[in-house]
C-alpha cells in the first residue's frame, strides 16, 4: 500500500484468479459519510517484478 494515494491503488503478488471485476468504495469520515463505488475490469496477464497500477479517477456512482 505505500505507493497507493488517493486515486490509485497499486496491487502487488497478485495471482490469475484475481482477474474479473474489481470494486473499489471509498467513505469519508463523518458529518456527511458520503461514499464512492468504482468497478472496473482486471485482467492479471502474467507475472511482473515491478507493481502495475491502475487508477480508478471517476466515480460510477455517489450517494450518501
Amino acid at each position: 500500500l505505500s505507493m497507493s494515494n488517493a486515486t490509485q491503488v497499486v496491487l502487488r503478488h497478485v495471482g490469475f484468479n484475481l482477474s474479473g471485476n474489481l470494486s473499489c468504495e471509498v467513505t469519508t469520515d463523518a458529518p456527511s459519510f458520503s461514499t464512492a463505488v468504482v468497478s472496473k475490469e482486471l485482467m492479471v496477464i502474467g507475472e511482473e517484478f515491478l507493481p502495475v497500477s491502475t487508477s480508478l479517477e471517476e466515480p460510477t456512482r455517489m450517494y450518501k
